[in-house]
């Protein structure tokens, strides 16, 4: 992030304010403020949670690998057919 910070403080150097303590305001125009976000945005690491998924998609999920594994134990432990000779 500081990389991008750097970057936009060269780019909109003509737009920055003056202040006494500290130079981290800037007074953008509509376009300069979406190219300001549009540049965060493409260089923003998503990071996925849970909490983005539906409720009905992670119950049936749930559901779908208990059925699948029932289906599995009741497959490996039916007894094996046996051969009669005669």
């Amino acid at each position: 992030m500081a990389d991008i910070e750097g970057e936009l403080h060269q780019k909109f150097s003509q737009c920055n304010v003056e202040l006494i303590k500290s130079q981290e305001w800037f007074d953008f125009n509509p376009v300069q403020f979406l190219i300001v976000n549009w540049e965060f945005e493409k260089r923003s690491l998503y990071v996925f949670s849970l909490s983005d998924l539906p409720i009905k998609l992670i119950i049936f999920s749930m559901i779908g690998l208990v059925g699948v594994g029932t289906v599995a134990g009741r497959l490996t432990s039916q007894p094996a057919n046996s051969v009669i000779q005669p």
